[in-house]
Order: C-alpha cells, then sequence, then structure tokens
C-alpha cells in the first residue's frame, strides 16, 4: 500500500496521466491519503485522488468505489461527489511486481470545518473533555444555504435503491465530509464506510467519528435516523459556534443546550428541529430511544424549508433549478 511519501511519488512517476499539486490531508487518515492533482488529459481538470495506506483500506477504498458507482450510474445529484475512475497501476516494489488501486474523485473544494470551529480533546481531573477553538456562528443565510444542501444530499442518498428495500447509509457525516467549491456548491463525500442496508435498522460493526456518532452506535444499530443525528451535530456547530456536548460521554446521558440558548439570534422554530434531530432519551426501553429523532432526511428537508419561509416574506418552495454540479444553486419560489 501507499504507506510512505516516497510510495506515493512511484505511483505518479509511472503515470503521465496525473500530476500531483498537494495533499489534502497532513497525514493518512482512515483509508490513507488524500491527494489534489491535475489530469493533464482532461484540460488539466482538478481531481482527487484516493490512496489506501493499508490492506484493510483497500478494500474501504472499493467498497467506497462501488457506493460511488452506484450514485454515479443512478443517481446524478449535486450535493454527492461523483466517482471519476476507479484505476490500478502495476508497480515494482521490493523487487517484486505489485497492483496499486485507488479511486479519482471530482474535486469538490474545501471542506466545512473551514468555517467552523476546530474540534480536539483534552484532560480535565483524568476526564476526556472536547475542545472548540475559533468556531462563530454562521450567519442564518450562510445556514441556510449551506444547511439545505447538506439534507438535500442525505435525503437523496437515503432514498436511493438500486435494489427495492436496500438502502445507502453514509455512517460518517461531519465537516471534513461535507465539502464546499467556490460556487458554494456543498457535496458530502467520503462514502468508504458507508454501508447498503435492507433494514430501516440493522446491527452493525461500530465505525465512524466518534464525536459525531449518534448514541445508538454503543449499541451497534444502524439507520437512516443515525445520520441525521451525525448531521444535527454539524448543524448545531453551524448555528451556534459550539461543540453540542462538553464530554464524549454527555451524549448518552442528556440533551445539548437549545442552540437558541446559545446564540439568541437562533430562530426558536430552528433551534426545535435541530434539537429533534439530536433526540435521544436515555431512559426509554432500549431500541426506543431515538423514537421522537427525525426518521427521515425529507422529514427533515420540509420542516427546514418551512422554517426558512417563515423567516423569509414570500414562502420560497425550495424546487431546485440548477441540478448540475458547479452551477450556482437556485431555488424557485412556489407558483412560479
Amino acid at each position: 500500500m501507499y504507506e510512505e511519501k516516497h510510495e506515493r511519488d512511484t505511483l505518479f512517476s509511472v503515470t503521465e496521466k496525473y500530476t500531483e499539486l498537494r495533499l489534502l490531508n497532513d497525514a493518512p487518515s482512515g483509508f490513507g491519503w488524500a491527494v489534489l492533482v491535475r489530469d493533464n488529459f482532461e484540460n488539466d481538470r482538478l481531481k482527487v485522488i484516493k490512496l489506501p495506506n493499508r490492506e484493510a483500506a483497500t478494500r474501504e477504498l472499493l467498497v467506497e468505489a462501488e457506493i460511488l458507482a452506484k450514485i454515479a450510474q443512478y443517481l446524478r445529484h449535486p450535493n454527492l461527489i461523483q466517482l471519476g475512475s476507479v484505476e490500478c497501476y502495476k508497480i515494482t516494489w521490493n523487487d517484486r511486481e505489485e497492483k496499486r488501486w485507488f479511486i479519482v474523485l471530482q474535486f469538490g473544494g474545501n471542506n466545512l470545518r473551514r468555517h467552523l470551529g476546530r474540534l480536539g480533546l483534552r484532560s480535565v481531573e483524568g476526564r476526556q473533555e472536547y475542545v472548540y477553538r475559533g468556531g462563530k456562528p454562521l450567519s442564518l443565510d450562510e445556514f441556510f444555504d449551506i444547511g439545505l444542501q447538506i439534507v438535500d444530499g442525505l435525503k437523496a442518498l437515503h432514498e436511493f435503491e438500486e435494489v427495492p428495500g436496500q438502502h445507502i447509509i453514509h455512517r460518517d457525516i461531519k465537516p471534513e465530509n461535507i465539502l464546499i467549491d467556490d460556487r458554494g456548491v456543498v457535496r458530502l463525500t467520503d462514502f468508504g464506510i458507508s454501508k447498503i442496508v435492507e433494514r430501516i435498522s440493522q446491527s452493525i460493526t461500530v465505525a465512524g467519528t466518534p464525536p459525531y456518532l449518534p448514541p445508538e452506535y454503543a449499541l451497534g444499530r444502524i439507520s437512516a435516523a443515525s445520520d441525521i443525528y451525525s448531521t444535527g451535530i454539524v448543524l448545531y456547530e453551524m448555528v451556534t459556534g459550539r461543540f453540542p456536548f462538553r464530554s464524549p460521554e454527555d451524549k448518552f446521558y442528556t440533551m445539548p443546550t437549545p442552540p437558541t440558548d446559545v446564540n439568541p439570534q437562533t430562530p426558536a422554530a430552528l433551534s426545535d428541529i435541530i434539537m429533534q434531530a439530536l433526540y435521544w432519551n436515555p431512559n426509554a426501553p432500549r431500541g426506543e430511544q431515538a423514537r421522537d429523532r427525525y426518521h427521515t432526511a425529507a422529514d427533515m428537508m420540509n420542516d427546514l424549508r418551512r422554517c426558512y419561509g417563515r423567516l423569509h416574506p414570500v414562502p420560497p418552495q425550495f424546487e431546485r433549478i440548477s441540478n448540475e454540479p458547479g452551477q450556482q444553486t437556485i431555488y424557485r419560489n412556489k407558483g412560479t
């Protein structure tokens, strides 16, 4: 695998198609490396290459490619990153020929984390607490422009069925996996641990980024509502400039402070939507703790649209006019 920098260099030395521009991650993450490249055979178009750094990461990469291939074939949605290709090169390494797999994606811009605070952990009297530095609330216009696109992409992902009864769950919604290009188009990315499930709720192996995982992951359960919870955390950060929980354990025992109490500029209706996305009742019977959370992204999207409409003189229908990636996102008002 591409465990070391010189192994990446070897790849780019044997292909004339791509020129490495810069790393998009400073160190290999769970899957490996993300590299911004120029495609020399497509008018120098910017693309992203994902390189695995271990055998298990190669399997994850090919799973992601399978998910993205389905999206590319059946679901060309402007708020979902698109797969370019899955490629394999033969490289002579340590005196033997090896196959090296990687995937090529469209370049979706910078991630949402650049607009939010930096999340970390610190130890306080033997207890782990979150540290959130540099965060500040987005304006309501920014919030709705970005937030509606996030939920629209999630809605499309959850509603897609190649086979009746099978649904895709992202499992790793977080600011780093939400990209915004220079036109303001938002795209969900990183489907490396996504899963195709055959029931609305299914037992799973826990995976994802711990601060954004819903409490039910501790029980080994997954559903569309799990992605909604993670999305709720992201929306909370966007509207308050803070992380909703003080410590990793808090989510299991308590609900966060409502956004409107943290940032008084937050409309009460919007605060309620985010709190419903984060709903968790630790005292409810097993399997019922998330009962009052949004069960579908479509329901959450409808409430966000109504909330947006109440903040504007003419409530918009939010029918998308521009559906192609890279175009400005335009919504048409009701009745036009």
